[in-house]
């Protein structure tokens, strides 16, 4: 009987050992992280933008595709235009909110050029004045925004930087702002720039016109 416990008692233990060892069944599932991106046509034609080979836009010149969630990492784009598709890899960062530009080919050969951007307003709270950006994302060399006075950004080049910082106004705007080619006014566009807001100016293509866009950053 003595001889039956000490078989018995060994037994029992290794039972209750392996009865406490957590044995995951299955895989952990990783987060599936996401980043909000904005598309803006600037390229002067009707686009259709592929993220890898899945989701499908149709942008319509000087059009936009509001904030929408992509997987972040390595994301694999196709450009199809008047017949050609041009492909690019970017890397998306979680936590980045941003603005992809679709735009004739710059210096380094991109179609593609994300900006990050704010989402919240970022100064202090006894500031009653819009933070806005200008982004030229033509291939004419250089543009200006204008209000009715003097330049309020000068001499802007083709964009080929991720970051584009935002500027604090002397005012709010509800009025017309003008885009000019150095001295040469090329379009007119109303504005509604309120108070603790961000916005980003953009120059687009329009066929073979140059047009300004406002955008809300918010």
């Amino acid at each position: 009987m003595a001889m039956m416990k000490k078989i018995i008692l060994p037994i029992i233990l290794l039972v209750q050992f392996f009865g406490c060892v957590d044995i995951p069944t299955e895989g952990v599932t990783p987060p599936n992280y996401k980043v909000p991106i904005r598309f803006v046509n600037a390229y002067g034609s009707d686009v259709t933008i592929v993220i890898d080979n899945s989701t499908t836009y149709n942008i319509s010149a000087m059009g936009s595709i509001d904030y929408n969630l992509v997987n972040a990492g390595s994301r694999t784009i196709d450009l199809y235009v008047n017949g050609d598709t041009i492909r690019e890899v970017k890397a998306l960062t979680v936590n980045e909110k941003g603005t992809m530009f679709i735009h004739s080919p710059n210096s380094e050969g991109r179609y593609f050029t994300f900006n990050k951007e704010r989402n919240t307003y970022t100064l202090s709270l006894n500031d009653s004045l819009p933070q806005v950006r200008f982004i030229n994302a033509t291939d004419t060399t250089q543009l200006s925004v204008a209000d009715t006075s003097s330049n309020i950004f000068s001499n802007k080049s083709f964009v080929t930087s991720s970051v584009v910082d935002y500027e604090l106004m002397s005012s709010t705007y509800q009025e017309n702002l003008y885009l000019k080619s150095g001295n040469t006014f090329v379009d007119t566009v109303s504005v509604n720039l309120q108070a603790r807001k961000n916005y980003t100016l953009v120059s687009v293509k329009n066929g073979t016109a140059t047009k300004l866009l406002q955008l809300t950053d918010d």
